[in-house]
């Protein structure tokens, strides 16, 4: 850079440090960006998902607890996904397996 006259010189220092300038205050806004939740999911809330299948086991036409026949719960910050079945025997009883 020895050869670079002064007028030259300048232009590129200001453009190096406009650059810097520029990068840092851009990771600081980012990172104090990470502070706060954002609210694209605050109404429905996506990211956290349960069903329930239900079937009137007896025919009553009421739902009891035992009524329950299927579950599914995505936990929201592992994205595990937990699924449990019920199954009713032939003698009535009642078997659930968890996936």
């Amino acid at each position: 850079m020895a050869g670079l006259p002064k007028r030259r010189l300048a232009p590129l220092i200001a453009a190096g440090a406009a650059l810097v300038a520029v990068a840092t205050g851009g990771f600081f806004w980012w990172s104090d960006r990470q502070k706060f939740e954002t609210t694209d999911n605050a109404f429905v809330a996506a990211d956290k998902v349960t069903a329930e299948t239900w079937v009137d086991q007896n025919q009553d036409g009421v739902f009891q607890a035992t009524d329950l026949v299927k579950s599914v719960t995505v936990d929201a910050g592992t994205g595990a996904r937990t699924e449990t079945v019920w199954a009713r025997n032939a003698d009535g009883s009642v078997k659930a397996k968890s996936i």
